[in-house]
């Protein structure tokens, strides 16, 4: 199920980290698209790139310096944009 998969990511995400996880306002059934998805970032690299840093701000914005995903996709595409703003992004695939 969804929340099974959600909390086997939280446990991963605990165990890289000293600190408390820091959830982002769109998570879960809320979860925003980064761009990535679709090859979107291919068809409409400016809105790819914009809802990557919307996700990215979001990271930010809640104190976290490391994002967690556990989609390998997603990783990759704001890596490119993370670290003009101090974060690191990390992948759990």
């Amino acid at each position: 199920s969804e929340e099974s998969d959600a909390a086997a990511v939280r446990q991963l995400a605990q165990k890289r980290t000293d600190g408390p996880l820091i959830e982002l306002h769109w998570r879960g059934d809320n979860a925003t698209c980064c761009g990535a998805s679709g090859g979107f970032a291919e068809t409409s690299p400016d809105s790819a790139e914009a809802a990557a840093k919307r996700v990215l701000e979001n990271a930010q914005e809640r104190g976290a310096k490391v994002l967690v995903t556990g989609c390998r996709g997603c990783a990759e595409h704001m890596s490119q944009y993370a670290d003009e703003l101090g974060i690191t992004v990390e992948s759990l695939a």
